[in-house]
């Protein structure tokens, strides 16, 4: 399916704390829950709230990405001073792997098919329930062309690829704070990853201490490719 490429999509993004970005540069890949867990990532990797959303919504096995650039939750994760980046998917790479697609954030969503609730009525604007999801989607290409057509330009659309979204040489990963750019251009240059690297206009002023923290956490990352962190995550600030 080119049903990105054919409309003029060049990118999806991943939004995700800078302190993952080792893991991300090590695979070069991004990975759904399920798959972290199968390289024996522990529950205390997971960002808690959105984790506790997807799995219990029925998303878990996915890797979410969005249309959607500067979302309202970047915003507030960066208005708390937490470090944060973008790391923009060519979408030819969502078209070869194979995607689906929500038109609402899926961890944030507060009308689900559960205890006695219709949640979000189905039909082309909104896809259909598939079971065990708590949240309409579009998964046939009738479906997420019906999907696309309708939201594309007026409302977020989250681009989900089963298990594993290898990252091809052209992403672009963006920074939002020089004092962020000078570690992940190291991660990314350690690593041999020959993706570009921007620093954003839209800029935050970094807490101290979490920075502090992200520093430490990249540093021994760095060092050893084994360590699987040690439960740093921003959804606790």
């Amino acid at each position: 399916m080119t049903l990105l490429t054919d409309n003029g999509v060049r990118f999806a993004y991943h939004y995700t704390p800078l302190h993952y970005l080792p893991f991300i540069t090590a695979e070069k890949a991004l990975l759904s829950k399920l798959e972290l867990r199968r390289l024996a990532f522990g529950e205390f990797h997971f960002r808690s709230t959105s984790k506790r959303a997807d799995e219990e919504r029925g998303f878990g096995e996915y890797v979410h990405l969005t249309l959607s650039e500067n979302p309202p939750i970047l915003a507030a994760k960066l208005s708390g001073g937490f470090p944060h980046v973008e790391i923009a998917v060519p979408a030819s790479a969502m078209e070869q792997a194979g995607f689906h697609l929500c038109r609402f954030n899926i961890a944030k969503s507060r009308y689900l098919r559960r205890d006695g609730s219709k949640g979000h009525p189905e039909g082309p604007n909104n896809g259909r329930y598939y079971p065990n999801k708590q949240i309409p989607m579009a998964q046939t290409d009738a479906e997420c062309r019906a999907l696309f057509e309708a939201n594309h330009g007026k409302n977020m659309i989250e681009v989900l690829v089963i298990g594993r979204l290898a990252l091809p040489d052209d992403c672009v990963v963006t920074f939002f704070h020089a004092d962020d750019h000078e570690p992940g251009l190291e991660i990314i240059r350690t690593r041999g990853v020959p993706w570009r690297t921007e620093l954003s206009n839209r800029t935050y002023q970094p807490n101290d201490e979490y920075a502090r923290t992200v520093r430490d956490f990249i540093q021994k990352a760095t060092r050893d490719p084994a360590w699987k962190g040690d439960g740093l995550e921003f959804d606790q600030v």
